[in-house]
């Protein structure tokens, strides 16, 4: 016989706010099992290993689009399915990671030189083309493509 869980036991069991189970069931991530007579969701057992996977999916930074199709995958089709998706999915993110550690880097190194020209520089009076802050803007690269440096919404 399944245990079912109502959602606030599921919450408890979990650490997810019900209110967090109840977003991931509008999104397709969870689905409870059954209804109660009274209209409570029930969850089974299961959903707290699905749930453990959602979390470290998403400590690993994959958006929860990803983590929505590799749950279906989950539930349809076998294990070496999910694997291998899980697998590129994660090989992405690396790149992803290795591509900002080289953009942050460069980051760092224009702030370093941004640094030395304000420390090499003399109080000029009042900020102008000649001082320089300004000369500030003609030696640092753009870098606004580095942020935002937190996960978009939804994520």
């Amino acid at each position: 016989m399944s245990t079912f869980l109502l959602i606030s036991e599921l919450a408890a069991r979990s650490g997810f706010p019900a209110s967090t189970l109840r977003y991931y069931e509008r999104v397709g991530l969870l689905t409870p099992a059954n209804r109660s007579p009274a209209g409570y969701r029930l969850y089974d057992v299961a959903d707290l290993d699905r749930l453990r996977f959602i979390d470290q999916a998403k400590s690993l930074g994959l958006p929860l689009s990803d983590i929505t199709r590799l749950v279906a995958a989950w539930n349809d089709e076998p294990c070496s399915t999910v694997r291998s998706e899980l697998q590129s999915l994660l090989q992405e993110k690396s790149r992803e990671v290795a591509t900002r550690i080289r953009e942050l880097r460069s980051f760092a190194h224009s702030l370093d030189q941004a640094q030395k020209i304000l420390e090499a520089s003399n109080d000029c009076g009042s900020c102008g083309p000649n001082c320089a802050c300004a000369s500030l803007v003609d030696n640092t690269p753009d870098t606004r493509t580095l942020l935002p440096l937190s996960p978009t919404p939804g994520q």
